[in-house]
């Protein structure tokens, strides 16, 4: 069984006809899943911390699930996404130092990397951003949801947060070549201060292997 999680700003338009194309999506390439959407609204200054308790809690609460994918609102999903996640789960099965797989990346290296045949590589990065779409096995997240209730935390990103879970348990994150998931850049995401990103698009952080 793979459960889907998408947080969501609901107040949001754009976001919320977003969130309705995935599900839309998520029923052509699934034939069984299950997907919870987590509802927030913005607000001048966003809870951090109420969002990653949200996540947290959503996934420990998932007692039935094998795979976890965990989608932003803000993301479109491709013909080959269903493939994608299936592949992935076959690749983790044969590979036990993998914690989770990235199916969406903004580097532009990842051109010359697939036309070089590559379908997977490891994230080298300090710190992971590209929780836009990614899979992880129920362990993972639990690890995950786990470390995001801590009330000490430093920051409340959940991308950063789920690269130093899988950090910390010698688990790599793999980068899915090529990306079957966009990133749609909407203003306004709900871990970034109202103030400081309202009237502005994040265009640039979007995949330039995408297949639709």
């Amino acid at each position: 069984m793979i459960s889907v999680i998408v947080p969501l700003i609901s107040n949001v338009p754009e976001r919320l006809q977003s969130v309705s194309e995935l599900l839309l999506k998520l029923s052509y390439e699934f034939s069984e899943i299950t997907v919870h959407i987590l509802p927030r609204l913005l607000k001048e200054i966003p809870d951090k911390i109420y969002a990653c308790k949200d996540i947290s809690n959503t996934i420990l609460n998932i007692k039935s699930s094998e795979w976890i994918i965990f989608i932003e609102d803000d993301v479109e999903i491709g013909t080959g996404f269903g493939k994608s996640v299936y592949d992935g789960i076959d690749h983790i099965k044969d590979n036990a130092d993998i914690g989770a797989i990235a199916l969406f990346s903004p580097r532009r290296l990842d051109e010359e990397r697939l036309r070089r045949g590559e379908k997977y590589y490891i994230d080298k990065h300090q710190h992971f951003r590209q929780t836009q779409a990614v899979l992880m096995t129920a362990k993972v997240a639990n690890l995950w949801a786990e470390k995001l209730q801590q009330d000490n935390l430093i920051c409340y990103d959940w991308d950063i947060i789920l690269g130093d879970t899988c950090k910390e348990n010698n688990l790599s994150i793999l980068i899915a070549l090529p990306s079957t998931a966009q990133h749609r850049g909407f203003e306004n995401s709900l871990l970034d201060g109202f103030k400081s990103t309202f009237g502005h698009r994040n265009d640039g952080v979007v995949s330039h292997t995408f297949v639709k």
